[in-house]
């Protein structure tokens, strides 16, 4: 039961993130991505593990440049059939798209 509600959730959220417009989603990326890396955990850390945003998606180019300009340790996921692994990653060129 509560795998089919959080199933119906993700796709609901997804179905908003799909529909917002493009300057909007862009402004409120902007603002996320200052905020993130103002957090003491981040800007702290010798590492950061996150993922590379897919269009739709909370956008997350602009945080991982930001790192990446930093020198931070920045591990990425990236999925090998039923299981997901993190890879160290130096620039948006190490990037293909995945799952």
């Amino acid at each position: 039961m509560l795998e089919k509600q959080k199933a119906e959730l993700r796709d609901t959220i997804r179905q908003q993130l799909k529909a917002l417009p493009e300057k909007e989603k862009e402004v409120l990326d902007r603002e996320i991505a200052k905020r993130v890396l103002t957090l003491p955990a981040v800007t702290d850390a010798g590492a950061v593990y996150g993922y590379a945003s897919l269009n739709w998606e909370t956008g997350t180019a602009e945080i991982l440049k930001e790192l990446w300009k930093k020198k931070c340790i920045v591990c990425l996921p990236r999925v090998m059939g039923e299981t997901m692994e993190f890879f160290v990653t130096d620039s948006e060129d190490d990037l293909t798209e995945g799952a």
